[in-house]
């Protein structure tokens, strides 16, 4: 599915042989989440521009070149925190199949959960941004 508004664009899809992971790029100038939740693990890499986001008690930005990560059940927002929005990409995907995916290759069995809302890895981002672009 693909959907512009003036400068916003989104388009989402999904992938089959991933549990159905689904996926995200969107492009948001003016858009302004109120508080919501995922029930989903939310996982993005802020390609352009800054998210400001209210996460966990905190006032948060991810801006160009950081990730941007939400537990399932956590409320949050979302807002443009710099003048020409935010682009990013976004990863959805079941807490069962993220904990077999931690699993697999940490080789521990453990329930995935991440403390920050942001996180500043460029070399990480990067991979999550070639997964994406190559899904």
């Amino acid at each position: 599915m693909e959907w512009r508004k003036e400068k916003e664009k989104i388009k989402i899809w999904q992938v089959p042989h991933l549990d159905n992971v689904e996926l995200l790029h969107a492009k948001y100038v003016t858009q302004r989440f109120s508080p919501h939740f995922h029930e989903n693990f939310a996982i993005g890499v802020i390609e352009k521009g800054a998210l400001g986001f209210q996460y966990r008690g905190e006032n948060l930005i991810a801006s160009s070149g950081s990730i941007n990560i939400a537990n399932p059940g956590e409320v949050h927002n979302g807002f443009p925190a710099s003048e020409n929005g935010w682009t990013y990409r976004m990863f959805y995907m079941d807490d069962s199949f993220l904990q077999q995916l931690v699993n697999e290759i940490s080789n521990r069995i453990t329930t995935p959960f991440f403390l920050p809302g942001v996180i500043e890895d460029r070399e990480i981002a990067r991979k999550l941004y070639r997964a994406h672009q190559s899904l």
